[in-house]
């Protein structure tokens, strides 16, 4: 799912990285690479879609804050819910944190956009098959079910839409 929005956003804003270590300004220029009409209305719609390994290390560029600041930070709960420049950032389990798939790379490929831009789609045709016959489905009462479905992913407003690539994790 996360690789057909990916792949739809490289019709949009895209800011490569090129393997660039990740820093908060990593953030801020992707927060650049947005045209002035949709960052400068409402950023509280705005979220930062990151895998989660990029969004722990956020969070710990953060609590290595110089002085109590960090510590102020993790004691307050804030951890839990990070933000960049008051747009959330949500940590997506299913985002590859490898932006070169094919080639195996470790490099993370992050969204900035509306979570309403991201629209899916399925088709309401949607096909059962039951199956009762063979050894397991008379011996064990076991059931087969072949459920099959077409869906798809748009991305509503591609220019409302960026796409981080390459950016390699935060060196420890």
């Amino acid at each position: 799912a996360n690789h057909g929005f990916t792949k739809l956003g490289t019709s949009g804003n895209v800011k490569d990285f090129n393997a660039g270590a990740f820093t908060s300004n990593t953030l801020e220029q992707m927060l650049s690479t947005m045209p002035k009409k949709y960052r400068s209305s409402d950023k509280s719609k705005l979220r930062f879609f990151v895998p989660v390994n990029m969004e722990m290390d956020y969070v710990q560029t953060l609590a290595a804050r110089m002085g109590d600041n960090g510590d102020a930070f993790l004691a307050s709960g804030a951890a839990s819910r990070p933000k960049y420049n008051g747009i959330g950032i949500v940590g997506l389990r299913y985002l590859p944190d490898d932006g070169n798939v094919g080639g195996g790379s470790n490099e993370y490929t992050a969204w900035l956009t509306d979570p309403d831009n991201l629209v899916f789609g399925g088709q309401r045709d949607i096909k059962l098959r039951k199956t009762t016959e063979g050894y397991n489905a008379i011996d064990k009462d076991m059931r087969y079910y072949v459920l099959k479905m077409r869906c798809d992913f748009l991305v509503q407003n591609t220019e409302a839409f960026v796409l981080g690539k390459e950016i390699t994790p935060r060196a420890v």
